[in-house]
Parts: structure tokens; sequence; C-alpha cells
């Protein structure tokens, strides 16, 4: 991408296919983010995002299921390199025929909150905007067509304690996991919860 290409689209007119609740648990976040997902009425929960460090970053992703019952539905194996800029591998289950699909997901040089994933044949940037600090976008490199977008609640409890994200899909083409692991990496320590 060259330095002139303006790098997000705003996002006002999209059809919202789905829309989630993210809000991060208030135990471990000294060391580490966790998430509960919730639906839009913010009563039911759907996902929980787990994260764990020890030489490298490690997501899951776990599908709630009834009776405190769940499935790992997503996972990632993160790899540092000299450079420091982050460079995962995560897998996503299909649900549809019980199969591990791979991505690839690695930080920018140099350009904090920025992000390309290759998933499916696509490269997708997750950017940061750069206008408003709060929101995450996820666009098609090629098409340029915009898949989804979280955006942190701007409250004083969101800001001060409990991190509040509207995760909004505009489209069935890609999973909901592979939204949910991008926030996981975006925001997988206490320090990077913005």
């Amino acid at each position: 991408m060259s330095g002139n290409e303006s790098s997000i689209v705003l996002v006002h007119s999209q059809f919202i296919v789905r829309n989630y609740v993210i809000k991060q648990d208030l135990i471990n976040t000294l060391i580490y983010n966790e998430f509960s997902v919730y639906d839009s009425t913010e009563r039911n929960l759907l996902y929980r995002i787990n994260t764990q460090f020890s030489f490298n970053h490690q997501a899951t992703i776990k599908l709630i299921l009834p009776r405190d019952d769940f499935i790992i539905i997503g996972k990632t194996d993160a790899q540092f390199g000299l450079s420091s800029f982050y460079g995962a591998t995560f897998q996503l289950l299909n649900t549809l025929n019980n199969r591990w699909e791979q991505g690839r997901i690695k930080q920018l040089q140099f350009q904090w909150g920025r992000y390309v994933i290759e998933y499916q044949g696509r490269q997708i940037l997750m950017e940061t905007d750069d206008r408003s600090p709060y929101q995450q976008v996820w666009i098609d490199l090629i098409t340029r067509q915009v898949y989804a977008q979280y955006q942190r609640r701007v409250t004083l409890e969101s800001l001060m304690w409990q991190a509040t994200f509207d995760l909004k899909i505009y489209t069935n083409e890609l999973p909901d996991t592979f939204y949910l692991i991008g926030l996981a990496i975006v925001q997988r320590s206490a320090k990077k919860v913005a």
C-alpha cells in the first residue's frame, strides 16, 4: 500500500449483519486481557476470549454452549521476531465441515495498530483509525470492502474500569471468529486496551 492512499474507509451507511458487545473481564486485567462476548442485548453470553502469555501470546475463542459447556472454535500461536513486531498463525474451526482452517496475521513494521491478515485466499488489512483511536476496521486490500469494525465505548466505565466494545459485522463472507481473533490480538495485553 503506498503512503498516499487513504487507509480507512468511513463506515456510516453499511447494513449491519450482526452486532456483538464485548466486555473486558475485570479478573486478571493487570496481566492480560480476557473478554466475554454478548449478543446485542448484552444478556446472552455467546463466546469467551481467553489469553495466555508464556514465551508467546496465545488466544483461544470458545463458543459457549448450554450447561456451562463450550467448544474451542479459534486459537492463535504467536511468533515474536527479532524486530518484536507481532506475527501469528491462527486456526478457526469451520463448524459446517468440522475442519480447522489456517490463517496468518502480521503487524506491519513501525505501524502501530496495522495488521495484514491472510485467510481463505484473501488479504485483509486490520487497522486503527488515526482519527478515532478507539476504532478498529477490517478492509479487503483488493476490493476495499469493509468487512467489520469494532469501537470502544467512550464512557467513564469503559475508559476507567471495564473496556466495552461494539463489534459490527457487515458481511457473512467470513466467520465471526475471524473478528474475535483480531480483537484478541490487538487487545492482547492490559496496556493495549484502546
